[in-house]
C-alpha cells in the first residue's frame, strides 16, 4: 500500500533544537474495492432493509382488524406505509449527498473510512455530480435487491416442495457488476460513476480536511 509521504525537517536557527517544518504532502491512495463494496452494502441495502421494515409496520397496523368489506383498518397507517416506499430512499439520498458534500463520506464510508473527492482538486464534491454519482448507482442497486427477493422466493419454493425458478435476473445482475467493478481495479481505480460524475474515492488517511 502507497503511504503518505512524511514531513520535512529542517532545523530551526532561531530555536536550536526545534525542528522547521518545511513541506507535508499526502499522496491520495484509492480506496480499495472491498470497502467500497461494504459500504454501497450499509448506504444502498442498509435503506431498502429500513424502507421494507417501515413498510411491512404500516400495513400491519393498517389493516389490522380490517373485515374485507369495507369495516375496520386504518387507512393512515396504509396511505403512510406506501409514501414510505418513496420517502425513505429519498430521504437517505438526501441524507448521503449532504455528508458527502459537506463531508466527503456517505454513512457507510464514514464506517469503513473512505472518502468521495472532486477528482480535480481533492476537494469536496459538488451536489450535482453527487447526485448524478448516485443515480448511476441505483440501477445495479435495484436490480441486486431483486435478485434478493428472487432467491428469497426460490428458497421458499425449495422449502415448499415447489419447482423454482430463478429466472434472467441471475445473469443480469452479476453483468451489471463486473461492468462496474472492471474500471475499479484498472488504472486509477475510478468507476463508471467516478468518471462520470468527476470524483474519486479515497482511504479516509489520505484525504486532507478542506
Amino acid at each position: 500500500m502507497t503511504q503518505p509521504e512524511l514531513p520535512v525537517f529542517a532545523a530551526n536557527a532561531s530555536q536550536p533544537g526545534v525542528p522547521t517544518v518545511h513541506s507535508f504532502s499526502i499522496k491520495p491512495v484509492p480506496a480499495p474495492v472491498i470497502r467500497r463494496a461494504i459500504a454501497f452494502v450499509i448506504d444502498f441495502g442498509g435503506t431498502i432493509a429500513l424502507t421494507v421494515a417501515v413498510v411491512w409496520w404500516c400495513v400491519a397496523l393498517g389493516f389490522e382488524g380490517y373485515d374485507g368489506g369495507g369495516r375496520g383498518g386504518n387507512g393512515f397507517f396504509v396511505v403512510a406505509g406506501f409514501l414510505a416506499i418513496f420517502g425513505i430512499p429519498l430521504g437517505s439520498v438526501i441524507v448521503n449527498v449532504v455528508l458527502a458534500h459537506s463531508r466527503q463520506y456517505s454513512i457507510g464510508k464514514f464506517l469503513v473510512r473512505i472518502r468521495v473527492v472532486d477528482a480535480r482538486n481533492h476537494g469536496r464534491p459538488g451536489v450535482g455530480s453527487l447526485l448524478g454519482r448516485s443515480a448511476i448507482l441505483f440501477v445495479p442497486g435495484v436490480f441486486s435487491a431483486l435478485a434478493v427477493a428472487v432467491m428469497i422466493r426460490f428458497l421458499l419454493a425449495v422449502a415448499d416442495g415447489a419447482e423454482p425458478t430463478l429466472g434472467v435476473g441471475f445473469i443480469i445482475v452479476p453483468v451489471l457488476w463486473i461492468v462496474m467493478l472492471v474500471p475499479m481495479l484498472r488504472g486509477d481505480r475510478r468507476g463508471w460513476q467516478d468518471k462520470a460524475a468527476g470524483t474519486r474515492v479515497l482511504t479516509a488517511a489520505s484525504v486532507r480536511s478542506v
